[in-house]
């Protein structure tokens, strides 16, 4: 034992042999490159970035407006191409947020993904506006999510909610809830809805058992206002806010309660805010100056027109009589139900497909319509939807239309912006609504995430005679043919609204006046000669 703990001896070795170098002389150091100027490659790659980001533009009509600053705006084509720059380090998008998109089968972002993306990881405030079906509500969820779970994992004690959503209807709120849920459990992250109609303490449960570990509050502006106010859900955190739809949520009289949210959010200018939409009227551009910081507005397919998928055949039929639409839409109905049992769904007796959806103006018109499909199509299993149904009505009716037990909705405008059901093939306008927004939303429950779809509008000649100019302006920019019959129509009507106009004015003018200059008053109440001037008056 004494000999292991003893000191070591120390022997001197003889020397070891020298061994050949080849002596070679270092290279000289190279200045590391300062600028895109210095580094003629790095200045090609700016320069075919810059091009292929313009062609992409151009390819699907994206325009930006605003100041971009220093932001690099430049689309991402692919989700393994998006950063969240920290610090001046670039963070990849989590591992199991891109196995969750590569397995819910998002291969590369939609265009307005591809567009908003790369300027919301940035921190900019975005208006967002792109077709019904585009992919809006994973181009903000995304980035929101993201940035709630970096903020979680920087400091564990952060208490949430962390982000609002808020949108016009239940249906829509749930829509996006629904896309929100796995998305968010991909990221560590947690959400819950609010909206109208379902027993308040039930949800106020859910916000409290979840408590400062909610990180997403999606809801109606309605219930979360309420909930702001009883102190059930705290603001001191939030810092992301999106408002999906605002127009929507305006004609439905909700601006008071937006500005009685956006008021309990910090006021320490530390919140970002997005808005998504299908269309732009200046009622929310007022909105979005009043909540927006320096936004950057985005268009795709169009600058502040109203804009539709591409690949949704758009038809008009002139019809006045009711029951030649019932009979025409069943047999709408009847040859798409043989088409999707042809396509392999479903089975002899029934394509278990939701297929069409039916939208009228009149609740009590949802129940008929309804009632008639089902007795005169075989096979066929119609509901309805509307806003006098109760909430656990409407949720079945929501459950039997995604799984397929319904083949057929007929709906009023509270299901046209809200539900997502990727079978829908056609859209029939039983009744047509009352302005072109409507349309446009209608008719994007088809033909979503670049599928074809065929939109039918029964058009009554007297009833409808106010937006037949709007229509057809709107069937030009798509491309879509214009009937004879409707054509005429919009003739007629302009010629009749001008002749009587030119009619009362100068009237007007004579009896205040005592007489007046004729031939200006006929010029300043001509009648348009131009089909472009027809469309656009």
């Amino acid at each position: 034992m004494r000999r292991l703990l003893a000191a070591p001896r120390w022997q001197r070795l003889a020397a070891l042999p020298a061994l050949p170098v080849a002596h070679r002389p270092c290279a000289p150091l190279r200045r590391a490159a300062s600028s895109l100027a210095d580094r003629p490659e790095d200045a090609a790659a700016a320069a075919a970035a810059a091009a292929s980001a313009g062609s992409f533009a151009e390819q699907h009509g994206i325009t930006l407006t605003g100041d971009l600053g220093e932001v690099d705006a430049t689309p991402a084509t692919s989700f393994a191409a998006l950063r969240r720059t920290v610090g001046g380090v670039d963070q990849p998008l989590p591992t199991a947020v891109a196995h969750f998109l590569h397995k819910r089968g998002f291969d590369a972002p939609s265009p307005i993904q591809a567009q908003s993306l790369p300027l919301t990881l940035a921190g900019r405030d975005v208006v967002a506006i792109a077709q019904t079906g585009s992919g809006k509500t994973l181009g903000f969820l995304l980035p929101l999510l993201w940035e709630a779970a970096a903020a979680r994992k920087a400091d564990r004690s952060t208490r949430g909610p962390l982000a609002f959503v808020l949108a016009p209807t239940r249906e829509l709120a749930q829509q996006i809830h629904e896309e929100a849920r796995p998305l968010a459990a991909a990221f560590g992250c947690r959400t819950t809805c609010v909206f109208g109609g379902m027993r308040k303490y039930l949800q106020e449960r859910e916000v409290l058992m979840l408590g400062g570990k909610l990180d997403l509050v999606v809801g109606t502006p309605g219930r979360l206002n309420d909930m702001l106010r009883d102190q059930t859900i705290r603001t001191k955190n939030v810092r992301h806010l999106v408002l999906d739809e605002a127009d929507r949520m305006l004609d439905m009289g909700f601006e008071p309660q937006l500005r009685e949210i956006v008021d309990h959010l910090p006021a320490d200018g530390g919140r970002q805010t997005f808005m998504f939409s299908a269309t732009w009227p200046s009622e929310v551009r007022k909105l979005a100056m009043d909540f927006l910081d320096d936004p950057v507005r985005i268009n795709v397919g169009g600058e502040d027109e109203l804009v539709a998928a591409k690949s949704i055949v758009q038809q008009v039929r002139l019809c006045d009589a009711r029951g030649a639409k019932l009979i025409d839409s069943s047999d709408l109905i009847e040859k798409m139900e043989a088409a999707m049992k042809e396509e392999g769904h479903g089975n002899a007796r029934s394509s278990r497909a939701c297929h069409t959806i039916v939208f009228v103006n009149r609740k009590r018109d949802a129940e008929m319509v309804a009632e008639y499909i089902e007795r005169n199509v075989e096979g066929v299993r119609a509901e309805s939807l509307h806003g006098d149904l109760l909430q656990g009505r409407r949720d079945r009716v929501r459950d039997n239309v995604k799984s397929g037990r319904a083949q057929v909705l007929v709906a009023t405008d509270v299901a046209a912006r809200g539900l997502d059901v990727r079978t829908i093939r056609q859209v029939i306008n039983y009744d047509m609504p009352n302005n072109m927004e409507d349309y446009i939303h209608r008719i994007g429950r088809t033909g979503r995430a670049g599928a074809s779809g065929d939109a039918i509008s029964f058009f009554h000649p007297d009833e409808d005679a106010a937006v037949a100019g709007k229509l057809a302006k709107v069937l030009r920019d798509h491309g879509q043919e214009v009937s004879e019959e409707l054509h005429d129509l919009v003739k007629a009507n302009s010629s009749r609204r001008f002749s009587t106009r030119s009619f009362r004015g100068n009237g007007g003018q004579r009896n205040r006046r005592g007489g007046g200059d004729r031939t200006r008053s006929h010029e300043t109440a001509r009648s348009p000669t131009t089909w472009h001037e027809i469309c656009t008056r």
